[in-house]
């Protein structure tokens, strides 16, 4: 996957990563989430990326793809969660396609 954006501003929506699939032809947005593993019941990173962020992010992929000449229908959200013990990544999970069209 080649990034084409870090912290890019695309339809006045902050996004994380702004990607291209690898062959090119599909606009990827990627949402990452990160926090320091602690003590105690600690929610899923990615229940953080809740509707209205989702929805936020979806006009996002749809004016990126504009801006990037891919078809209208030619993209998808990515999550990447990581959790960090000391200075190590104790977990890193990359969900894919995560927000329906």
């Amino acid at each position: 996957m080649a990034i084409v954006g870090k912290n890019a501003s695309v339809a006045g929506v902050e996004v994380d990563l702004l990607c291209l699939s690898p062959d090119r032809r599909r606009v990827v947005v990627v949402e990452v989430k990160a926090r320091r593993v602690g003590a105690g019941y600690q929610p899923p990173l990615e229940s953080a990326v809740d509707a209205r962020k989702l929805h936020r992010l979806r006009r996002a992929a749809r004016a990126a793809t504009a801006k990037l000449n891919a078809p209208a229908d030619a993209w998808r959200i990515d999550v990447v969660t990581l959790q960090w013990s000391g200075n190590r990544c104790a977990q890193l999970r990359w969900l894919v396609d995560c927000a329906p069209r």
